[in-house]
């Protein structure tokens, strides 16, 4: 016996220790199957209406599918609102309930900075009854555990409202609110299952928080680093910003879609970054470039490009400034792409840099007049510039 013991010790050694989160997960599946099985000895001697929230043992069983198809949800970095929807049609799945109300609250648990609504089948939802939802999920403040009122005495028809803290660390993210016309209690492996969702959704708040976070710090890092560039050359004073004015206003007019438009707002004014590692010597120098320091301002945008991508940004941003110098014929830098393989934001932002550089005092000459600057980009179109997006800057008369 105790060399079976000692076999089974060797066993498990090489498995690598579970986290407490797993070990948790794994505790509630148990409790759900050994309920499972009670579940089916007890069925035949249940009555017929037990209560509101009574599930089949089917639907007790599928409880372990659902969790398991919501632990393998692939939501992205930032799409909670999905995950949301996922998370209540999984409670959906373990209760039966008149309205499913989630409400998140802001960092300092002051106030309400999202909320997710719905009906089962269908139900109407008036203002009465998310002030109803509203005022009970304010205690969770000071309870920050599940409740389960029942019996409740109002003009909306809710007779029962069990509550659920998001909660992370110590800290409320928020509250899940289940309503019902009747007065129920939820069975244990109901409340197990929903917990469990409820859990989930915590994490992914979480992440979407510490995601949004990290990109703004990201974001605001670079543009001190864009500021300090354009203090060293007076030149350039303004020109991210003007540049991505007009780069905005040609996808608009290009139709583009919402995200490539916050990949422009957010990326467009970082363009010149690269040129923070090139010399000032190089970058403000009146005479003619040599050809050692015309290719080392070249450079700037594969060195932005390779922040970026340090930085954490996505690939879209970081293409968007390794390709805004590249030419519609294939003649551009650094990776010489031609017409299509050049992403449509590049070939945008081509256009707008080239006009707002153009019309612009630099060190070794004077600003072109509008008028100038608008014939040289149509002289070009087709060799530099992309043709559609040069009819379109036209359209726009900027």
């Amino acid at each position: 016996m105790r060399k079976r013991q000692q076999g089974i010790v060797k066993k498990n050694k090489g498995r690598k220790p579970r986290t407490r989160a797993q070990r948790l997960h794994a505790g509630v599946l148990d409790c759900f199957q050994r309920e499972c099985v009670q579940r089916s000895v007890s069925l035949a001697t249940e009555p017929a209406s037990a209560s509101a929230d009574a599930l089949p043992l089917v639907a007790t069983t599928g409880i372990l599918s659902e969790l398991e198809r919501l632990s393998v949800f692939n939501a992205s970095k930032t799409n909670l609102k999905a995950y949301i929807k996922n998370a209540v049609d999984m409670v959906c799945s373990f209760v039966k309930c008149a309205v499913i109300s989630i409400t998140l609250f802001d960092t300092d648990e002051t106030k309400i900075n999202y909320r997710y609504v719905t009906g089962n089948n269908g139900e109407f939802i008036d203002r009465s009854i998310i002030e109803l939802e509203e005022r009970y999920a304010k205690k969770m403040k000071q309870h920050r555990t599940c409740l389960n009122v029942k019996h409740l005495r109002n003009k909306t028809g809710v007779k029962a409202i069990a509550l659920f803290p998001l909660l992370l660390h110590g800290r409320l993210l928020g509250v899940v609110s289940l309503l019902f016309r009747e007065p129920v209690v939820l069975r244990k492996d109901v409340v197990a299952g929903i917990r469990i969702c409820v859990t989930n959704l915590a994490l992914m708040v979480q992440n979407v928080r510490l995601y949004s976070s990290i990109a703004g710090n990201h974001y605001n890092i670079i543009r001190a680093l864009i500021v300090s560039l354009e203090a060293r050359d007076r030149y350039t004073h303004g020109h991210s910003q003007r540049v991505t004015d007009y780069a905005l206003k040609i996808a608009r007019k290009m139709r583009c879609s919402k995200r490539e438009i916050k990949i422009l707002q957010e990326v467009a004014p970082l363009h010149d970054i690269g040129k923070i590692a090139i010399p000032d010597a190089t970058l403000n120098k009146v005479e003619r470039l040599t050809d050692e320091e015309f290719n080392e301002i070249k450079s700037h945008a594969l060195k932005g490009s390779i922040m970026l991508d340090t930085l954490g940004f996505d690939r879209e941003c970081v293409q968007l400034v390794r390709w805004h110098h590249e030419a519609y014929n294939g003649r551009g830098y650094p990776d010489r792409l031609a017409e299509k393989e050049i992403p449509l934001l590049a070939r945008i932002l081509c256009v707008a840099d080239a006009y707002d550089a153009m019309t612009s005092d630099r060190p070794y000459r004077k600003k072109m007049s509008k008028e100038a600057a608008r014939a040289e980009i149509r002289r070009c179109s087709g060799s530099q510039f992309c043709p559609d997006v040069v009819e379109t800057f036209f359209s726009l008369r900027l």
